[in-house]
């Protein structure tokens, strides 16, 4: 089940808010790109968190109401009768609060995606491998997680389930050989989803495109999606340690894989007045 199904109800909340005109798809594929490596740049190494995806009981922090209104702008109409203080949360605000904090307990990766992404896009110092897992780095990658909520964010979704992997491949090769990380992938199988950070694109074989990947599951290493462009599937080792020799990987076809923006998510992200910069910087 993909992303845009399982977040429907909690993404409903802020509609009303934002408005959702509809699935739109960020940037264009170019077919020409198919067949040709490209590079962003960006290393896990260096680029991305040296502590491993989280679940919800690592750390103390939670997602609360006066997160909901402190950075996702509700305003007063979250909370009963409109009183601010003390806030209860209206029912349809506690469904949203209390959904991120179950999906949160699966783990963190999309924050931790976007996190990643906009810093090294910002290039913002200290490198990202070189922060300690801190009440504001945590705190941050809650929020970037939450903006996978969105409804902006999933219309963006829901314009990638007609897209071909071919379509993936060529989008992705664009931005990439420009340096620009403007998109995470999401994969999916029936045992759940995860995310992950394309940064590279590599042709082991013609028709058989490996994208590289940051993988939160896995900090500090190179992992890769490999891609058959003739067959139109993927495969990913979501718990092998040898990647190309995993017996239980991840695979699936178009309909599984989709792309979202992190210029879109870091947008929504800095509008609602969370700081990319650790304090001291």
């Amino acid at each position: 089940m993909k992303r845009v199904l399982t977040f429907g109800i909690a993404a409903a909340l802020l509609v009303a808010a934002c408005g959702d005109d509809g699935p739109r798809m960020a940037g264009e594929p170019d077919p020409s790109y198919i067949g040709r490596a490209v590079d962003s740049g960006f290393r896990p190494e260096i680029d991305g968190f040296s502590f491993p995806n989280f679940d919800h009981v690592t750390y103390p922090e939670r997602f609360t109401i006066d997160d909901l209104l402190d950075r996702f702008g509700g305003g007063p109409r979250l909370c009963r009768d409109g009183v601010l203080d003390p806030c209860i949360p209206t029912d349809e605000a506690q469904i949203f609060i209390d959904t991120v904090e179950t999906s949160r307990r699966a783990g963190h990766c999309e924050g931790m995606v976007l996190l990643a992404a906009a810093r090294h896009h910002w290039g913002l110092a200290p490198e990202t491998a070189s922060l300690p897992p801190d009440d504001w780095v945590i705190d941050a990658i809650i929020f970037g997680f939450a903006t996978i909520f969105l409804p902006e964010v999933q219309a963006e979704v829901r314009a990638w389930e007609s897209a071909s992997l071919a379509d993936t491949v060529a989008l992705l090769a664009v931005e990439l050989e420009a340096g620009r990380l403007d998109y995470g992938m999401g994969i999916y199988t029936d045992l759940g989803g995860h995310e992950v950070l394309p940064y590279a694109i590599e042709y082991p074989s013609e028709g058989h495109a490996r994208v590289l990947v940051y993988d939160p599951n896995w900090p500090l290493v190179e992992r890769h999606v490999d891609i058959d462009l003739v067959t139109e599937t993927w495969r990913f080792s979501f718990t092998g340690i040898d990647p190309d020799a995993d017996p239980y990987a991840w695979t699936g076809d178009a309909t599984m894989l989709d792309l979202n923006s992190i210029p879109l998510r870091a947008a929504a992200l800095e509008a609602r007045g969370v700081d990319m910069t650790p304090p001291g910087t």
